[in-house]
């Protein structure tokens, strides 16, 4: 008799592997699923036109996370809007997941999940504190019928539906668009922090596999009631390294001063697929009509801006981590702007066609107090920028808006020689190299490398083009297409 018991448990034990085997074979790895969470501009207020539901591609998909019409929980089907529930509008999913699979492989789909409810605070979301929320402020009658449509839990309906997703694909990311309520200090940061780590934790996931894609609410110069938010969105990367904010510079409201136009809708859910493709090393810009341009991309490193009139008031540092194996580090306070050249970081760019160029840089901020520094191109009048705190090494867009506190950044280029000015204005803020690009998308890692399978790249000049016809802004695996010193173009493999 135990002899039985013993081949009945084995027995067992098999079939659960060998189901499990199978379920496993039926994830489908070029399915790329997106979860997306927020209240009412992720819910959607924007119309739906006809434009919004013709010409959708079939392998851009939605799964409901409650039974909803004709939709049912666990069926992926075309992504035809509204995709958050029956009753609401366009929202930035929609153009996020129309642009994501115009531009990546055609044997890649992608699919959207969407749970968001108006006027909500973050804390909807925490799995732990969710109902003293509700308890205590979610009180209007038709915010409590949007929460009751989630069976009160709407990050619970959130998981489960995700569960369900990853037996047919491979959750990419998470898309978040929340904060007009309550996006006002770090707490509000601390609160997105462990809302990201219990959706990784609950569905098995890495950070490194999954970013946390932020959106901008309607900015003030825009008429943004709520735009001072943005102040703590921007603040995201400096605490959770895997997650990037979207901007929404122009992007203008429907009368409300708290809600994007439809035509706004479309354009930030093209910006929220440009940052997750360039996290895949594809460049797409979201704002170009027509042909994309061609990416251009220059790099200059801190300790080679010191020159024997200039850089005094700046210390090199030798660090394995950076990419030349150095940085240097403001050691003179100078939060007056001063014209003394000890104090400038100077370098060179050959820009090779006229436009609007970014500046990123590579920095290490530890604190407050030592995170800000002025930027001018050519002559041009320096201005102030601020915010740039990072307790460890990340690039950060130094010509951003978002930073710029005095002054007024000058970013158009004509083909030629540039000066790039990097002036210190307080001590201790550290910095290792400069990218200058066209593009809208800061490098990974060390960024750029100076030496490629044996060719050496000019750093000064353009680097990487593609990969398989694919553009890029850093190198990836298979034959890429360099620009080297000497202006040939060559073909190189990376494995």
């Amino acid at each position: 008799m135990k002899r039985k018991i013993i081949f009945r448990h084995i027995a067992l034990a098999l079939l659960a592997m060998f189901a499990s085997i199978e379920a496993k074979a039926d994830v489908n790895p070029d399915f790329y699923i997106y979860l997306c969470i927020g209240q009412s501009n992720m819910e959607g207020q924007g119309n739906i036109e006809t434009q919004d539901k013709t010409g959708i591609d079939p392998r851009f998909m939605m799964m409901s996370p409650i039974n909803c019409g004709s939709r049912k929980v666990g069926e992926w089907i075309t992504a035809v809007p509204p995709l958050c529930r029956c009753n609401t509008k366009l929202c930035p999913a929609d153009y996020f997941g129309r642009a994501m699979v115009e531009n990546l492989p055609e044997n890649v789909s992608v699919g959207v999940i969407n749970v968001a409810v108006a006027g909500c605070k973050i804390d909807l979301f925490d799995k732990d504190g969710y109902q003293t929320y509700i308890n205590n402020e979610v009180t209007q009658a038709w915010q409590q019928q949007m929460v009751n449509a989630y069976d009160g839990n709407p990050y619970g309906k959130l998981i489960a539906a995700a569960k369900l997703a990853q037996q047919s694909g491979v959750i990419k990311g998470i898309l978040l668009h929340q904060g007009e309520s309550d996006a006002y200090n770090t707490t509000w940061i601390n609160k997105v922090q462990k809302v990201y780590g219990d959706i990784l934790n609950d569905l098995g996931l890495e950070a490194a596999d999954v970013p946390l894609i932020a959106g901008e609410v309607v900015r003030s110069d825009m008429g943004g009631q709520c735009g001072s938010a943005n102040n703590t969105i921007n603040k995201l990367p400096n605490y959770i390294s895997t997650s990037y904010v979207v901007s929404s510079e122009g992007l203008g409201h429907q009368g409300d001063n708290l809600h994007f136009s439809s035509e706004s809708y479309r354009k930030l859910g093209k910006r929220y697929a440009a940052k997750a493709l360039s996290l895949m090393g594809i460049t797409y810009d979201p704002d170009q009509t027509g042909p994309q341009p061609e990416v251009k991309g220059y790099y200059l490193e801190a300790e080679s801006m010191i020159g024997a009139s200039n850089g005094q008031n700046f210390s090199v540092v030798s660090d394995a981590s950076c990419s030349s194996g150095k940085y240097v580090t403001t050691v003179k306070n100078a939060t007056t702007l001063s014209n003394d050249k000890a104090n400038w970081l100077i370098g060179t760019v050959n820009i090779e066609e006229e436009g609007d160029y970014n500046i990123f840089a590579r920095v290490m901020c530890p604190s407050y107090d030592d995170d800000s520094y002025y930027i001018s191109l050519d002559d041009n009048e320096p201005a102030g920028t601020n915010g740039l705190y990072s307790p460890s090494w990340s690039w950060l867009e130094i010509s951003s808006s978002s930073y710029v506190f005095t002054g007024t950044f000058t970013s158009h280029l004509t083909a030629g020689a540039h000066r790039v000015n990097i002036i210190g204005r307080e001590d201790g803020a550290c910095i290792d190299r400069i990218f200058i690009t066209n593009g809208h998308t800061a490098p990974t890692g060390l960024g750029e490398t100076t030496s490629i399978s044996g060719i050496t790249a000019d750093p000064t000049a353009t680097a990487i083009y593609s990969i398989d016809g694919r553009r890029l802004d850093s190198p990836q695996r298979g034959i890429n297409i360099i620009r080297t010193a000497d202006g040939a173009t060559r073909k190189v493999l990376l494995k």
